[in-house]
């Protein structure tokens, strides 16, 4: 199981995964207007579709009623969470700090 921050775009023209760098953390845009849950439920498939993985591997764990969101993904690290977001958003995310380097 790895956990993912991101900041949610609800009412957006397109669905999409980017990275912020300014922000430090994805942000994941989705068509869905922020109503009865209708976009936290089309923000996680849209980082479903764009991990390659079920719609129920993705969970809301912090954030279902504010923009910026906990999610946790099972199956996949976290090195392959940020391997596939950064294949599928065209931005680079730059590598994480290691401990002692």
């Amino acid at each position: 199981m790895t956990r993912v921050s991101i900041l949610a775009r609800p009412d957006s023209t397109r669905d999409a995964v980017e990275w912020d760098a300014w922000r430090g953390r994805w942000v994941v845009s989705c068509r869905a207007p922020a109503i009865d849950g209708m976009a936290n439920d089309a923000l996680l498939s849209v980082v479903a579709a764009r991990l390659g993985v079920r719609r129920d591997q993705v969970r809301l764990v912090l954030g279902a009623r504010t923009r910026r969101k906990t999610l946790e993904v099972d199956g996949l690290t976290a090195d392959d969470v940020e391997r596939r977001l950064n294949a599928v958003s065209g931005s680079e995310r730059m590598p994480r700090r290691r401990a002692g380097a």
